[in-house]
């Protein structure tokens, strides 16, 4: 598995103690979704299906 610092990271989102990191090989692919929590500092790096996504973030596949 890759490490966080290998991937491109895409977009961004806070999401109260949580920080959602959507990262690919481009802005247009997502292939893992990191998630961190900063509350309990667990760090998730998540494996998903690469799927082209519309300008409003919503898989298309």
């Amino acid at each position: 598995m890759p490490t966080p610092d290998m991937l491109d990271t895409a977009e961004i989102f806070f999401t109260g103690s949580y920080l959602v990191m959507l990262t690919g090989t481009s802005r247009d692919t997502v292939s893992y979704i990191q998630v961190i929590d900063f509350s309990q500092g667990v760090n998730y790096l998540i494996h998903v299906e690469v799927c082209e996504y519309s300008p409003t973030l919503m898989p298309l596949c």
